[in-house]
């Protein structure tokens, strides 16, 4: 009787309702570094601290070794690299023995395709429904959400997932929803900053949600390498590591699409609840509250159309000099300033072949010692393939750099900027995006002031490349980081086959986003962190992560306005809040040709006054 009343009382000790989950970005695991504490942290919430390391392939030694290092009093080697193995009851029932599974990386489609519906895919069910604790890193932690990404035609890079838009029915057909599914809603990603993986988590939300059946919809958790989110039995995930977790929640208002969603980012140490989607413990050592103070300038004044484009390649750019030159009288003329003077003379001959041949290279560098027309009478501004310091001291130290920083604020002169020179148009800009591949990795990415042609804001042109993906990271990274570092409103995320149409709208701007999806981040007031944990011990350098409790994110597609963005002003970069200046004295009168003319109507005439601004005016009669 004893016995039977022991029995039914010690039971219930290790019932649970469902187990742990350990999801790690990836990387190398590192001992007395960033993998001890949730590592250990998954032995603490086992029974009997045994790991079983499962792999479809031969795997070494070493991650067993390690979490005999960390405290595990037993672990195995289990490579199940074949259906028929992974179909064995002795498999299943060898893996039951132990606490811990630790599913490594490598391709997720080996695991889906060698495990599916056989007995280690009821093995990982099965003890994490009686509580114990399952850890994936890379691909292993990709199989473990309720909708995976199955790869089996290869990797998905964020510029593919993003090409057709959001969303894409190619990229619908590489989801998979019949594998494992033991923490439910959930689409995972790993590796997430550093292979700048947030527009393919977006992109995969979407097309989970594109083709979910009654409503059914997921959210997305993207984990970075050399970092672990760990999600104990009561559904609470504890962020450990050096760099992030991403959380993206979908708006419910776009249940069978994600045009809009919150983007939650944690650091070490923060916390969130999966049963009630909070946050519990966020970043909050920065306020980043973007209301803009008082100031002289008066916003909804400066009505120049300006179009910012995310394409680096000049054989890409036919759409925009198309939308440029649909813009405007047909006579027009179109001014490149450039300070590369070969690379604009080929944008220049991209213009001409379509058929535009009121086109003008101009030499900025040169641009003191030339006639004062060139940067007075155009009607058509490109800027392109420019050194910021050479473009900023031409703009504020010389006489005709102050009068082509008027045209930019004269209510008429049609603005574009071409390739990497986009990034001016905003607020802050990140300097040094390609200078090395490892700048966000080691603290290294710089920022300066830029023109703050729209107010608050951040731009990335390009931030994709199609032809390498070796600065994801710095991209993806510097974006949220300005965003803190400056206490900004916008962040756009340019896509390299596509630009921004920017036009007046009452009081604010109207963004139109033409060829592929523009992502653009919001800060509607939030708090934020910087990392503060190493990789190593021994490491003297911090990655270039921010945390921040939540962020808006939208998904700008062609055929869809967004009225959003406040018109900034041309400004002095390292002072912000300028005073806009008056007009002063009418100097002259000219015509379409620059000949000196009367006031008279139903015809284009330009207004040159004495602080060199230029007005253009059509009088109706």
């Amino acid at each position: 009787m004893k016995k039977y009343l022991f029995v039914l009382f010690f039971v219930p000790l290790f019932s649970f309702s469902q187990g742990s989950l350990v999801l790690i970005g990836g990387g190398s695991e590192s001992n007395g570094g960033w993998s001890d504490a949730p590592y250990t942290w998954a032995l603490d919430q086992s029974q009997n601290r045994k790991v079983a390391v499962i792999y479809y392939s031969s795997s070494t030694s070493w991650i067993p070794e390690y979490f005999m290092d960390l405290g595990a009093s037993d672990t195995a080697r289990f490579d199940i690299d074949n259906l028929t193995l992974a179909n064995v009851q002795a498999t299943y029932d060898s893996l039951m023995n132990y606490d811990v599974f630790f599913i490594k990386g490598g391709n997720q489609w080996d695991y889906y395709n060698t495990w599916k519906g056989s007995k280690v895919e009821d093995a990982i069910t099965d003890k994490f429904n009686q509580g114990g604790v399952i850890m994936g890193t890379s691909a292993g932690m990709a199989i473990l959400s309720d909708v995976i990404f199955s790869a089996e035609n290869g990797s998905v890079y964020p510029d593919e997932a993003t090409a057709n838009g959001i969303p894409d029915y190619n990229i619908k057909s590489m989801l998979e929803y019949d594998f494992l599914n033991i923490f439910p809603d959930y689409i995972f990603d790993s590796h997430f900053v550093e292979r700048g993986r947030f527009g393919r988590l977006i992109s995969f939300i979407s097309n989970a949600c594109w083709s979910a059946v009654n409503g059914y919809c997921v959210d997305g958790i993207g984990v970075d390498d050399r970092t672990a989110l760990c999600i104990d039995s009561n559904n609470i995930g504890t962020v450990m590591g050096s760099a992030s977790v991403a959380i993206i929640k979908r708006d419910p208002n776009f249940i069978s699409y994600m045009k809009e969603a919150k983007y939650t980012q944690l650091l070490n140490g923060n916390t969130f609840n999966f049963n009630t989607k909070q946050v519990v413990n966020s970043p909050n050592s920065i306020n980043i509250d973007p209301t803009p103070p008082p100031t002289f300038i008066l916003y909804t004044n400066y009505l120049n159309t300006l179009i910012i484009s995310g394409y680096d390649s000049i054989s890409k750019m036919t759409p925009l000099i198309n939308k440029i030159h649909d813009l405007g009288f047909p006579q027009d003329s179109t001014y490149i300033f450039t300070c590369n003077v070969s690379k604009a003379s080929q944008l220049e001959n991209q213009i001409n072949a379509l058929g535009y041949n009121n086109t003008k290279v101009v030499d900025i560098s040169l641009g003191n010692f030339l006639p004062s027309h060139y940067f007075s009478t155009p009607e058509k501004v490109i800027f392109f393939e420019n050194n910021w310091n050479t473009l900023k001291g031409f703009l504020n130290n010389t006489i005709n750099g102050n009068i082509l920083k008027n045209k930019l604020t004269d209510n008429i002169t049609i603005t574009a900027f071409a390739g990497q020179d986009s990034k001016f148009a905003g607020t802050t800009f990140c300097s040094n995006i390609h200078n090395n591949i490892y700048g966000s990795y080691y603290g290294e990415l710089e920022f300066e002031k830029g023109l703050n042609l729209i107010k608050s804001s951040i731009f990335m042109p390009n931030t994709y490349d199609e032809n390498t993906s070796s600065y994801y990271e710095n991209t993806t990274s510097a974006i949220p980081w300005g965003m803190v570092r400056d206490t900004l409103k916008y962040g756009f995320y340019l896509n390299g086959n596509g630009y921004l149409f920017i036009t007046q709208d009452g009081s604010s701007k109207k963004v139109f986003s033409k060829g592929k999806p523009t992502i653009l981040l919001t800060n509607n007031g939030t708090t934020a962190d910087t990392t503060l944990s190493y990789v190593y011990s021994s490491q003297n350098f911090l990655r270039q992560i921010v945390g921040f409790k939540e962020l808006d994110v939208k998904c700008l597609e062609e055929g869809i306005a967004w009225s959003l963005v406040e018109w900034g002003s041309v400004t002095n970069p390292n002072s912000i809040n300028e005073h806009a200046t008056e007009k002063g004295k009418l100097l002259n009168i000219t015509n379409i040709l620059g000949e000196k003319t009367q006031e008279q109507s139903n015809t284009p005439l330009f207004y040159q006054y004495e602080n060199g601004k230029m007005e253009k005016k059509i009088i109706i009669d």
